[in-house]
């Protein structure tokens, strides 16, 4: 009778290994295995009694010579013995179909465009097959369908198949998705179906129309955008020119909303388009990720409120408490810009991004823009006019 831990060891990497393709391989941790395998036995002392550590690493060296398991040459040794090394590579077994790639392309060339595959054949693997073979049927019978949104189109065609770590009905927005629409040279009005894009929050003055708006803002932070919403119900605006249109960016979520922008001005790009967000590597990455995704439309700095939140700002200079990703081509890129009108932005963002720092668009609020009297405020303004 075997051993419960060779029991349990065998099985579960027999499984991982006949889930991966021949050829391919996933790593595995040996302590979270361990934990994990003390879990599955119920018990510590159950552990123990059936042999412990030295039964757990004498059924993963045996796996490692039956060629199951491979070292993993940059992981370090656990120091226990037997030794073992911190993690292992699991081998795949999984036998994969092999696939006639020109009578493929050949078969499904009479509906779809598979020029890209025809230079690029290794990129038409038996998954990306199968994708493809959904696309092919339901082109075939595409008269028969009705125009729905994209991810139940998504889930319509993919249910059945393996999408990885992605849900079926989230495929055809995924960047394996879009990859695979693009090698198609389809889009997804192609598939009869649409998309439809989360609209952003924002508030517009009453006596405009949309035809009309000329000045738009995008506020990142949702207490700023309330701020500046309230100053400007009161006809109180103390920057840059007072904005026609607010718009509540909540962060990174404006890349992707913002191109509702069309649903309100259609084709129109002759706006100008202000950007204020925090001091940091994000707020950065934002802006730039924003203009790069629509080069097509005027979008700068808000160059006053970038300027008071420096004035006000030192105070507010903390540490960077959240993991954010330092793109320095975004952080010279604000840099530039707002040291082009702001010449002592350069040292403070310098000082911001070498430390770690950052000031949050919040330090300009309301408390703040009330202990300046209109008179200052309206003497800053008139200084910033004759900067520029």
């Amino acid at each position: 009778m075997h051993n419960p831990i060779e029991n349990y060891l065998n099985d579960y990497i027999s499984d991982l290994s006949i889930s991966i393709e021949e050829g391919k391989q996933t790593r595995i941790n040996v302590y979270d295995l361990e934990r994990s395998l003390k879990m599955g036995l119920g018990s510590q002392e159950y552990y123990r009694e059936n042999g412990g550590y030295a039964t757990f690493a004498n059924v993963l060296l045996a796996l490692k010579k039956k060629g199951t398991l491979s070292e993993l040459s940059s992981a370090k040794s656990n120091n226990r013995i037997p030794p073992l090394k911190e993690s292992y590579w699991i081998n795949g077994s999984k036998k994969v179909e092999e696939i006639n790639v020109d009578a493929f392309i050949m078969e499904m060339s009479d509906l779809l465009d598979l020029s890209y595959y025809k230079t690029n054949k290794k990129q038409l693997t038996r998954q990306e097959c199968l994708e493809i073979e959904k696309i092919y049927h339901f082109t075939k019978n595409i008269k028969n369908s009705r125009c729905v949104m994209r991810e139940e189109r998504s889930l319509m065609l993919f249910h059945d198949l393996d999408t990885g770590s992605v849900e079926p009905e989230k495929f055809l927005s995924s960047t394996s998705g879009e990859t695979l629409l693009r090698r198609l040279s389809l889009s997804v009005e192609d598939l009869h179906c649409r998309v439809i894009r989360e609209s952003f929050t924002y508030w517009k003055d009453e006596y405009k129309d949309f035809s009309t708006i000329n000045d738009v803002l995008i506020v990142e932070g949702l207490a700023t955008y309330n701020t500046f919403k309230s100053l400007m119900s009161k006809a109180k605006w103390y920057w840059s020119e007072k904005p026609e249109l607010l718009i509540f960016g909540g962060g990174k979520k404006i890349i992707s909303s913002f191109e509702s922008i069309q649903t309100f001005f259609g084709k129109r790009n002759d706006m100008i388009i202000r950007y204020f967000g925090d001091l940091d590597p994000e707020g950065y990455s934002i802006y730039s990720f924003l203009k790069e995704r629509y080069p097509g439309y005027n979008i700068k700095l808000d160059i006053d409120c970038y300027r008071f939140l420096l004035l006000v700002g030192e105070d507010y200079t903390k540490d960077l408490l959240t993991q954010q990703l330092h793109i320095e081509n975004s952080y010279k890129q604000v840099v530039e810009e707002l040291s082009h009108k702001i010449p002592e932005a350069k040292n403070v963002l310098k000082n911001l991004w070498n430390n770690k720092l950052r000031i949050a668009q919040e330090a300009l609020n309301v408390e703040v823009i009330e202990k300046w009297n209109e008179v200052s405020l309206y003497a800053f303004q008139r200084n910033n006019r004759r900067n520029e």
